[in-house]
């Protein structure tokens, strides 16, 4: 009896052995691998194709690892709506980094298409000739975006390999990330390190960044002209829509955006070793119709030219972005500035002054209206102070037609610039008001 009892503890522990004990300590199960079609977890996509969220998935850390997508194939991997909570990687590619779409979608961990690493063997004869091998490293993916929200997106390139002394290897070039309708808090495409004997480091890669004209449904960043109107009510406050480009029209359809419209800001001119200047650039103007907005509308001012160092004229600024409302109804709204001309050195005149940004209001309501001012004419230095300061530019004008306002305040005009002979200053902005009533008009 006793023999039977030992034999059958025996066999149980054996049982342990190879069945039980790899559960407990086994790392975790691999993870699933998904079809193209509807997708409902987290898994490995090894396939190109398709993939649709029926549902939020994730739980933070890895969830989509993407293994498949060359240069002429696409994964695309559409939210419709839904969240990934975690990280979506197509890293480790070679020569390049896995491409692929992602669109519909809001993912909270970092989106990677990283190029892989290269390889490296260091290695000698019997002489004590290197006689290592070593690879470069691979290049960033491309990865697109469409209607998406974005934490982290990374497409680097790769690191060359180490392949001992002699070996030049060198790193991956960044890829390319494309972001339309969609923002991310941050965007990586560096270069990869060369190898580090002898090797080149690998170029930056390419931001693109657009916007879709057509309906829209959230705040966003808008990077192209067009007509953009609102699905529905859209914002929360605070920032709504960041203008980039000019030849903007936001159409409310009716609709309210509770936030701020800001259309951005000019550049400043430069001048360079050689004292080669550039003037300003214009701030951004836009259109808004058939809109309700609480918070404010602001255009962007411009830039002011670029000032000389040895023997050159100054830049010219750039005119403020002008504003045009039509049937809505909006409270705080302000042009931007004109930019100052450059300063002109050792004789040389200084650049002109720009006028502010113009507004133009019909059939609607609004709170206040601040114009902008025109920019300073530049000064001219040295040479006897013989060159001429450059005149100021216009303030800004304001129409309105068949438009209530409680207050406004219209550009006035730059200072001329000093010299040997000083510039002329500029005039205030016009003012023009058709069947308009309850205004309290200043300057």
């Amino acid at each position: 009896m006793k023999k039977i009892l030992s034999f059958t503890y025996a066999r149980t522990i054996i049982f342990g052995i190879f069945f039980v004990i790899p559960f407990l300590f086994g790392g975790q199960a691999k993870a699933s691998t998904l079809n193209p079609g509807i997708i409902s977890s987290c898994g490995e996509i090894i396939d190109t194709g398709t993939y649709t969220l029926n549902q939020n998935i994730g739980s933070g850390g890895a969830c989509l690892t993407i293994t498949s997508g060359g240069s002429a194939d696409q994964t695309i991997i559409d939210g419709n709506g839904h969240t990934i909570d975690g990280d979506v990687n197509g890293s480790g590619g070679y020569p390049v980094g896995y491409n692929f779409t992602l669109q519909n979608v809001t993912v909270t961990g970092d989106v990677n298409s990283n190029g892989g690493d290269g390889q490296g063997i260091p290695g000698f004869d019997e002489n004590g000739n290197p006689t290592g091998s070593a690879t470069d490293g691979a290049a960033g993916g491309s990865i697109v975006f469409l209607n998406s929200q974005l934490n982290s997106v990374n497409a680097n390139g790769g690191n060359g390999g180490d392949g001992g002394t002699w070996m030049d290897t060198n790193g991956g070039n960044g890829g390319t990330i494309t972001l339309t309708n969609s923002t991310a808090v941050s965007n990586f495409v560096g270069g990869g390190v060369g190898g580090p004997q002898r090797g080149t480091s690998g170029s930056s890669g390419t931001v693109n960044l657009n916007s879709l004209p057509g309906p829209i449904s959230k705040c966003m960043v808008i990077y192209n002209g067009g007509t953009y109107t609102l699905a529905h009510n859209i914002g929360t406050g605070g920032s709504c829509l960041n203008i980039q480009s000019d030849g903007v029209t936001i159409d409310g359809g009716g609709f309210t955006l509770n936030g701020n419209i800001t259309g951005a800001g000019g550049a400043e001119g430069t001048v360079d070793d050689s004292d080669n200047v550039t003037s300003g650039t214009s701030g951004i103007g836009f259109a808004i119709q058939n809109i309700t907005v609480t918070g404010t509308i602001t255009s962007g001012s411009g830039g002011s030219g670029g000032s000389a160092n040895n023997t050159s004229s100054g830049g010219s600024g750039a005119a403020g972005g002008s504003i045009t409302i039509t049937n809505s109804t909006t409270t705080s709204v302000t042009s931007g500035g004109g930019g100052s001309g450059g300063t002109g050195a050792n004789g040389n005149g200084g650049g002109p002054g720009a006028a502010g940004g113009s507004i133009t209001i019909t059939n609607s309501t609004t709170t206040s209206v601040t114009v902008g001012n025109g920019g300073n004419g530049g000064s001219a230095w040295g040479g006897g102070y013989n060159g001429s300061g450059s005149g100021a530019g216009d303030g800004g004008s304001l129409t309105i037609t068949n438009s209530t306002t409680t207050s406004f305040t219209v550009g006035n005009g730059g200072n001329g610039g000093s010299g040997g002979s000083g510039g002329s200053g500029g005039n205030g902005g016009s003012l023009t008001i058709t069947k308009s009533g309850n205004l309290n008009i200043s300057n």
